[in-house]
């Protein structure tokens, strides 16, 4: 018995399994941009690469740091924007963390590309998106950069700090590199 051509590429073994395009697209997109990776037992725990390459630098030396926050000496919002322009322009209201992340038009390439090869999650927030423990933490001292482990959030970069590095990403780096540093050998941030 011989098989014919269309009975050999129409067979199972000829075949992709998952012929349903968006069946294949859903299951192998992740994948292919370095997509979740499962963690933990529960249905749907997932970690993200960035997170993956964290607890790999933490297995490395590295503090065990769960975020930094970042927190503007501005409110959000279309009105906090916007007193915060006003407030700029003429001098009256001033934020060295807003330089440093933020050209007069857009957040800048820079800053992207720091917190991508970083492998610690960065929030950045404005006064009025504090939660309460958030808020305790940061006192009257925004601009503040924090740093969380272990739910404890403490200063990493102070106002002055932040604006020695004069708007600079790359100043930025090295201060926030050199603190982890600090934290990695058990030293208390500098306040």
């Amino acid at each position: 018995m011989t098989l014919k051509h269309h009975e050999i590429h129409s067979s199972a073994l000829g075949r992709n399994r998952t012929c349903d395009q968006e069946i294949r697209r859903l299951l192998l997109y992740p994948l292919s941009y370095e997509g979740w990776l499962i963690k933990g037992t529960g249905a749907g725990s997932r970690v993200t690469p960035r997170e993956a390459r964290h607890a790999e630098r933490s297995r490395e030396g590295h503090p065990l740091v769960d975020r930094i926050l970042g927190v503007y000496n501005a409110d959000g919002g279309i009105v906090g924007e916007l007193r915060y322009i006003i407030g700029h322009a003429l001098g009256t209201v001033s934020c060295a963390l807003c330089d440093i992340t933020h050209s007069p038009v857009r957040r800048k390439r820079e800053w992207d590309a720091f917190v991508a090869a970083l492998g610690i999650p960065v929030d950045l927030r404005h006064l009025n998106e504090l939660d309460d423990r958030e808020q305790a933490a940061v006192g009257s001292s925004a601009p503040v950069v924090l740093v969380e482990h272990g739910g404890v959030l403490e200063p990493l970069l102070d106002a002055a700090q932040l604006e020695a590095l004069d708007g600079s990403v790359s100043a930025f780096e090295v201060a926030v590199r050199a603190a982890l540093a600090d934290l990695s050998r058990g030293s208390a941030p500098a306040p």
